[in-house]
């Protein structure tokens, strides 16, 4: 597959340098936010090293351990302040929990969804696999039967 589709691997490409340095700005203007400057590139090799540690198991919602690589990645490698660091962390933390609510808010309503209906959907089609559960259980429960 790879470089022998141009027409699929050219676009993969851009879309992950567009991702890298979407990642990098996110750092570093989360740094400006807290009051400490940083550069872009600082900010792209922290944060790129920093979402390498993805390959790690993590705990649910990356609680405390996002705070931890951080630290890790911005004070241990970059010599960075660790008080700048931790604040930067405990601040887009939460940051980012909130632009993931809002798009995903924002792309429900895009397909002409609200919050309850996509949840009752949800609960609908675990329903539907319940009943489907027991149909079958029925089945091989009538054939040993039989």
């Amino acid at each position: 597959m790879g470089a022998s589709q141009p027409r699929i691997f050219v676009p993969a490409v851009l879309l992950t340098i567009v991702a890298v340095l979407f990642d990098g700005l996110f750092a570093f203007l989360a740094f400006w936010t807290i009051g400490f400057p940083i550069s872009f590139g600082t900010a792209i090799f922290g944060y790129t090293v920093y979402n390498m540690f993805y390959i790690l198991p993590t705990p649910p919602g990356q609680v405390g351990s996002n705070e931890a690589i951080g630290l890790l990645v911005f004070t241990g490698l970059l010599h960075l302040p660790a008080d700048k660091v931790t604040a930067m962390f405990v601040f887009s933390h939460p940051f980012a929990a909130l632009l993931m609510t809002i798009t995903g808010m924002g792309c429900l309503s895009a397909l002409g969804l609200k919050l309850s209906s996509a949840m009752k959907v949800q609960t609908e089609g675990e329903s539907a696999m319940v009943v489907e559960e027991k149909e079958r259980q029925e089945r091989q429960g009538l054939t040993l039967k039989g």
